[in-house]
């Protein structure tokens, strides 16, 4: 047998053997297969923080109540509204820690009438007799410990008269702050007494009005 016989019957022979293997896979595509799983189902593992994925920020800038040096606040009480004006003597960013800083507080009232609004009444006098002012110190990672309240207590009785055209002025001296403090919350709750129309022997009912302000140095 020459070359080209051998040749010939090789390629028939793979030719028919190639046809068997397909027939094969083809009878056995309908039958599942199963496939040996050498691996460990996956655990959940710890990102260390330096390694998770960084969120958007969402810091807002802090609140600064004072940062122009003054505020002023209306607020009611029962049927009184309420002016208070602060104001800080050192601008926040000049602020050294150690350092006392002292706070302006002014204040004046005016009753409400049903038919005029607002009026200043010779029967409807307000008088403060108390205000107090907590003091809530934090710095970056949160509260720090905190001073004593602020106490301004009426020497007169029943109060100091706050009804408009006579106002309200005191000065209160913030205390020094730690180095690391970096916001101040004051928390005032200001005690009224109203002197209730025609009552003899007098009355008087009483009145609170409640303020917060934040002062930020950061």
């Amino acid at each position: 047998m020459n070359l080209a016989s051998r040749r010939a019957r090789w390629l028939v022979a793979a030719l028919a053997a190639s046809f068997v293997l397909l027939a094969a896979c083809s009878a056995g595509g309908s039958e599942p297969v199963s496939v040996p799983t050498s691996y460990a189902p996956a655990t959940p593992t710890a990102v260390p923080s330096s390694e998770r994925p960084s969120s958007p920020s969402t810091d807002k800038p802090s609140r600064n109540d004072l940062k122009k040096g003054r505020a002023t606040r209306r607020l009611k009480a029962g049927s009184a509204q309420i002016q208070i004006k602060y104001s800080l003597q050192n601008r926040v960013q000049r602020w050294t820690p150690g350092v006392a800083q002292p706070l302006k507080v002014s204040m004046r009232a005016l009753q409400e009438q049903s038919t005029t609004g607002y009026v200043a009444s010779a029967d409807r006098k307000i008088y403060l007799s108390r205000v107090t002012a907590y003091l809530d110190v934090s710095d970056a990672t949160g509260h720090l410990d905190s001073p004593d309240p602020l106490v301004d207590k009426a020497d007169v009785n029943p109060g100091f008269l706050v009804t408009f055209p006579s106002s309200y002025t005191q000065v209160f001296v913030l205390p020094s702050l730690p180095d690391e403090a970096t916001k101040l919350t004051i928390d005032f709750r200001y005690e009224m007494l109203v002197l209730q129309p025609q009552s003899n022997p007098r009355d008087y009912s009483k009145r609170t009005a409640t303020d917060s302000l934040v002062i930020s140095t950061s």
